[in-house]
């Protein structure tokens, strides 16, 4: 697919593909198309046509995650049929969550208007594998299993997604900074009980106040610091916390309490 690409085009030909069959039950699909030459600026340029679309963006680099990604765009379309296709493997799940930064990152957008306009706490629990880790030949199962265990812990108004850069984070909107510090706590306990040496992983939390005025950009440059301190200490959970406002912290009690207000969820 070159640069020059008709999207038009190809958003009728993914819609009639849609349109076929019925929504109920039916099977989903991820579906991945290379685009040669593509600048980020023609990218954004054509989700703000098209707000409320769910397509998502990958950069093709040097990683772990993208060079797989390029071996299946490598196949040839009989290798991609059905009946072709090998059992799904549990490395493909990661895969297809790494897609969605782009996604997480409007997520994050919503929550912070939210926090904003309606008050609260935001927490953010963020992990990734050290260097060492990430150039080990289990990086991929680790992640996955990270990814996993991070799952296990979301409510309905929660949010898991990757980071831009590394890592990923756990979006928990009514959650106070105790709340998010036992999570973690309790997340970073479950992986080292299951870890084997050399998987090792830094776990940070970020948290926001009602008053906290702060943008999604502002936000990440907090949090790559951050993520970089708990790479370097494994063996605790980096904390910090984006707090202007005046008074003292809610208890867990007050975090469960807002929580459901604003959400309906424990």
């Amino acid at each position: 697919m070159s640069s020059s690409a008709d999207f038009d085009d190809l958003l009728t030909e993914l819609r009639e593909l849609r349109d076929v069959q019925a929504a109920d039950g039916a099977p989903e699909l991820l579906v991945l198309r290379r685009v040669h030459g593509m600048t980020p600026e023609r990218w954004q340029a054509f989700r703000r046509r098209y707000p409320n679309s769910r397509w998502g963006a990958l950069p093709l680099n040097d990683s772990a995650v993208t060079q797989a990604l390029s071996h299946i765009m490598d196949r040839s379309s009989s290798d991609l049929c059905p009946d072709a296709c090998p059992p799904l493997r549990a490395t493909d799940h990661v895969l297809a969550r790494m897609l969605c930064s782009e996604l997480f990152l409007a997520q994050m957008e919503r929550d912070l208007q939210r926090l904003q306009r309606s008050g609260g706490q935001l927490s953010f629990v963020c992990m990734d594998l050290t260097a060492e880790a990430r150039a080990g030949a289990r990086c991929t199962h680790i992640m996955v299993r990270l990814a996993d265990l991070a799952a296990q812990s979301l409510d309905a108004c929660d949010t898991l997604g990757a980071l831009p850069d590394r890592g990923i984070a756990l979006l928990l909107p009514g959650f106070g900074p105790l709340r998010a510090r036992a999570l973690a706590m309790r997340l970073r306990e479950r992986f080292l009980s299951e870890s084997q040496p050399g998987d090792a992983c830094g776990f940070a939390v970020l948290t926001l106040a009602q008053s906290a005025r702060i943008t999604v950009k502002d936000l990440l440059e907090r949090i790559s610091p951050l993520l970089d301190r708990a790479r370097a200490r494994t063996d605790s959970v980096q904390f910090e916390a984006v707090n202007t406002t005046a008074g003292q912290p809610d208890t867990l009690v007050q975090s469960q309490e807002k929580r459901f207000l604003y959400f309906g969820g424990a």
